[in-house]
């Protein structure tokens, strides 16, 4: 359907690990709707140690108001998994969001420690109804990437900070952080 290219002022490892943390959404991306709902029922999926995620068994939450009934849906999602939202990375640099409207790929290329090219594409399983539909879903999407680029921008200078080596990841929320983290080690020793 489209994609962009995005330059990075943010290690690709930061933008790994926030494209695995669903809980940050309601906060930074509150045009989704749901509120913290969505993030709350979410399950960890692990496929392998190279393909790992999370699922929004509930979506983005009950105050969801993103979705359009004309949009065309994945035909084979069975329907105990229509308001599914799930979240992989493919290690080490794939992101991939499923939804049953359509999905997103993210490819990490890092440049140097503090800069990552990004490729951002959505597709869908159909055509829009037309141009201007399909320019305002790509708007839509590229504007949640835009608001992680402004997160990761900061998240890289605060990283840089003595503080940052006291920080702990949470065993109930930061599963697919932590296997994307156990990953790059096992692949650097």
């Amino acid at each position: 359907m489209g994609s962009r290219e995005y330059c990075i002022n943010a290690n690709w490892k930061l933008a790994a690990e926030n494209f695995l943390d669903g809980y940050h959404l309601p906060k930074v991306h509150p045009q989704l709707g749901g509120g913290i709902v969505g993030a709350l029922c979410s399950e960890d999926i692990k496929l392998s140690d190279d393909i790992f995620g999370f699922a929004m068994t509930a979506g983005y939450g009950p105050d969801n108001d993103v979705d359009d009934p004309d949009m065309p849906v994945f035909k084979s999602l069975p329907s105990e998994k229509y308001l599914y939202i799930e979240v992989y990375c493919i290690f080490p640099n794939t992101l991939i969001l499923v939804e049953r409207d359509g999905q997103q790929v993210i490819t990490l290329r890092p440049q140097t420690a503090g800069i990552t090219h990004e490729t951002f594409a959505d597709y869908m399983p159909g055509k829009p109804v037309n141009e201007a539909e399909r320019q305002e879903i790509l708007e839509f999407s590229q504007s949640v990437n835009d608001q992680d680029e402004i997160l990761l921008n900061n998240m890289q200078i605060s990283r840089s900070m003595d503080v940052s080596e006291q920080t702990q990841m949470s065993s109930a929320w930061d599963q697919a952080p932590a296997w994307f983290q156990k990953a790059w080690l096992s692949h650097m020793f």
